[in-house]
């Protein structure tokens, strides 16, 4: 094996160990908040007195559900406001969103090093949580640096998963492979392009597929 494939090799096994280690800390913490606020507790803007006329998507609806139910369960060394969240991560990719969900976020560095930025959805049961590898890096690519990870309620029961298996289709991976490093494959160029090449590692069992489309 020739130096630059030892070094992808390299680059591709650290990823995939952040994410599993992500991916653990984000189940542990949504558990934890079940124990600790009842199986399927309802998470709506009507239980925040402070952010009840936001009415859907708001910096500070996500910073009150994160605050109240999971921060304690997270190591965290920093916390952004408002502006920093949406001045410190950004990430290159995307030409329709320059980062996430502009103004929604409210984001974290965790002491593991990674940053982390949560998005409460609405007023329904669902959250977005935004994983970095390296928030301190000024170009952010999508599928390379910046991942993402959801949470929904089924069965009455939280638990964290990709948006994207409940319709994946094998037949069409073609279109999945190019949806992650183009917004406008159909049929999922709807979809932000984060979800979509964290689903094709996600639904690899954690390890970056061979027809993974990003270069490390």
């Amino acid at each position: 094996m020739t130096l630059p494939a030892l070094v992808q090799k390299y680059r591709k096994t650290i990823v995939e160990n952040q994410l599993k280690q992500a991916y653990s800390l984000i189940s542990n913490a949504v558990k934890w908040a079940e124990v600790e606020n009842g199986i399927g507790f309802e998470i709506t803007t009507k239980n925040f007195d402070d952010v009840n006329n936001v009415n859907g998507f708001s910096y500070e609806h996500s910073e009150a559900v994160f605050e109240k139910y999971f921060k304690k369960h997270f190591k965290i060394t920093q916390s952004y406001n408002k502006t920093d969240s949406q001045k410190y991560f950004k990430y290159r990719g995307q030409t329709t969103r320059t980062y996430i969900s502009p103004g929604y976020a409210k984001c974290y560095k965790l002491t593991n090093g990674q940053g982390l930025c949560y998005i409460a959805r609405g007023g329904d049961q669902m959250g977005y949580f935004y994983i970095y590898l390296k928030p301190d890096k000024q170009d952010k690519v999508i599928g390379r640096d910046v991942f993402s990870l959801e949470f929904t309620r089924k069965n009455n029961v939280f638990k964290v998963y990709q948006l994207i298996q409940d319709s994946y289709k094998e037949s069409k991976r073609t279109q999945y492979i190019n949806g992650c490093i183009s917004e406008n494959e159909y049929p999922i160029g709807s979809l932000p392009r984060v979800m979509i090449c964290t689903f094709l590692i996600w639904n690899n069992n954690f390890k970056i597929p061979k027809d993974y489309p990003i270069i490390f």
